[in-house]
């Protein structure tokens, strides 16, 4: 997925996925997206089991929500960055990466 670095926040800097679907090509609705999910809760946890685990569960959620938010336990990490976690969740689901910020990422 493209990425830009949209800036820097204490001292975790935070990027903004470009969106595929055509509805959520520009760049209000994805900017609505983003604050939307400011008020969002956590409600999926990747943890050591991995992506694999909870790719049937944040479908479920997407079917219900518009977006939900994940949150990637260092168990989950290892030696991988939450960025390229969070992208190949977004593949395997086949949802839309918003914007990922620390250990967490928004889906749509």
């Amino acid at each position: 997925m493209n990425h830009r670095e949209c800036g820097v926040r204490g001292n975790r800097t935070f990027k903004v996925y470009r969106l595929f679907s055509r509805a959520m090509s520009d760049r209000a609705a994805r900017q609505e997206l983003r604050k939307e999910a400011h008020t969002v809760d956590v409600t999926v946890w990747v943890g050591k089991s991995g992506i694999e685990a909870v790719i049937e569960e944040l479908t479920d959620q997407l079917k219900e929500r518009e977006l939900v938010k994940v949150k990637f336990l260092r168990a989950a990490r290892g030696g991988t960055s939450t960025e390229e976690l969070a992208e190949d969740l977004a593949e395997q689901t086949g949802r839309d990466l918003i914007e990922t910020r620390g250990n967490t990422a928004v889906y749509h």
